[in-house]
């Protein structure tokens, strides 16, 4: 049970991550950026906060052989 709460804290936390960019977008778009620059920002920021997750809580090792199988999958997908 504890898992699901995990899961649906997780979603809550997106949904208001999500509301707060579309607020926020609004209000400076038309005045103080173009949404080139803020589209940029909302993705190194979404790269940023990967990169800190993995460093933080990645225990998992890949195997070197897996890389090559990584364009494969995404081809096939």
């Amino acid at each position: 049970m504890r898992g699901i709460w995990k899961a649906h804290g997780a979603l809550l936390l997106v949904n208001l991550l999500y509301a707060a960019s579309h607020v926020i977008a609004k209000d400076v778009m038309p005045n103080y950026l173009s949404p080139n620059v803020f589209i940029l920002l909302r993705v190194s920021g979404a790269c940023l906060l990967f990169w800190l997750m993995f460093r933080l809580f990645a225990y998992e090792k890949v195997e070197g052989k897996d890389f090559f199988y990584w364009p494969s999958v995404d081809f096939l997908a």
